[in-house]
């Protein structure tokens, strides 16, 4: 017998912290962070005997968030050191990666280096975390770096989240898609204005509508680009913006819809045509309808 909403309700506030915050947060991600230590990993680079990977291991063992650097040179060592610690993250060329074994590497990220194109394509093919070509440059390894640690960070959150809900589903007799639909519900219901919850095809997204910078119409769905990540939603531009019942949306054409907020500027690019340049550097194409429609006056009145 499933327990009544009241109950479970008593254990949702540890998820409105995320649930209400004004940044894009993905319902599977709305729990806050348990105290830990700082973020750590521990660096597994394939070695060739090249400088250049020498040089990399000397640059990681320097790095805040790398508490030891394997240098390995052949497939036995990588392997167990991947089996022997969780943390582990693996720097090496596309053809190691092809000749490891897949259950060892699937629980790992996994940077590709190497020193061509063709090996930056390789890596998108092995779905690596990132691509590091060498010789690399410190804006290049800095990058890389940060986007393997936000990576790293996401599935420990997405982990945490998975047990914290596994825990609630079975204290409380619900199953996970009636926890979620509760969260979902309570940020749509509540009194704090403006939050709205979306749903796709990565699972439920609340988003605050200050965030968002234009939503593009493509058929039956809808591509919102906001602050932080953009999504993909099933809806109609009409209904959305309804949704979002705020003047600040305005149309530019009859699939574009902007945020007026994150608007920089309007342009004359060539006679009567008009472009709206947004805060994060796009330039959007009004058309003549929407233009003398409003536009015109906004520009007036800038």
């Amino acid at each position: 017998m499933k327990t009544n909403s009241t109950s479970l309700e008593a254990w949702l506030p540890r998820f409105e912290a995320a649930l209400f915050s004004r940044e894009s947060v993905n319902v599977a991600n709305a729990v806050p962070p348990v105290e830990r230590d700082v973020l750590s990993v521990i660096a597994v680079i394939k070695s060739d005997g090249s400088p250049h990977r020498q040089a990399l291991a000397e640059v990681l063992e320097q790095h805040e968030n790398v508490t030891q650097v394997f240098l390995c040179e052949d497939l036995q060592s990588i392997t167990e050191v991947l089996v022997s610690f969780s943390d582990a993250v693996l720097f090496a060329d596309c053809s190691t990666l092809n000749r490891l074994s897949p259950a060892v590497v699937i629980d790992h990220p996994c940077v590709v280096i190497g020193g061509s194109n063709h090996d930056a394509l390789d890596a998108f093919g092995l779905r690596a975390c990132d691509f590091l070509q060498l010789p690399y440059d410190e804006a290049s390894l800095a990058n890389c770096l940060t986007r393997v640690m936000s990576g790293i960070e996401k599935q420990r959150n997405r982990s945490q989240y998975s047990r914290l809900c596994s825990g609630l589903t079975r204290h409380l007799g619900v199953s996970q898609e009636d926890l979620v639909s509760m969260l979902r519900k309570r940020c749509e219901s509540s009194e704090r204005p403006g939050m709205l919850g979306v749903r796709t095809d990565k699972g439920w997204y609340c988003v605050h509508p200050a965030d968002i910078r234009w939503i593009e119409a493509a058929g039956d769905y809808m591509c919102l680009y906001t602050a932080g990540e953009n999504h993909i939603i099933r809806s109609t531009l009409t209904e959305l913006v309804k949704r979002l019942d705020s003047e600040d949306f305005v149309r530019v054409s009859r699939s574009i819809v902007v945020n007026r907020q994150h608007v920089e500027n309007l342009s004359c690019q060539a006679p009567n045509t008009y472009y709206l340049a947004m805060d994060d550097g796009s330039q959007i194409k009004i058309s003549r309808r929407y233009y003398t429609a409003y536009w015109q006056n906004y520009a007036e009145h800038k």
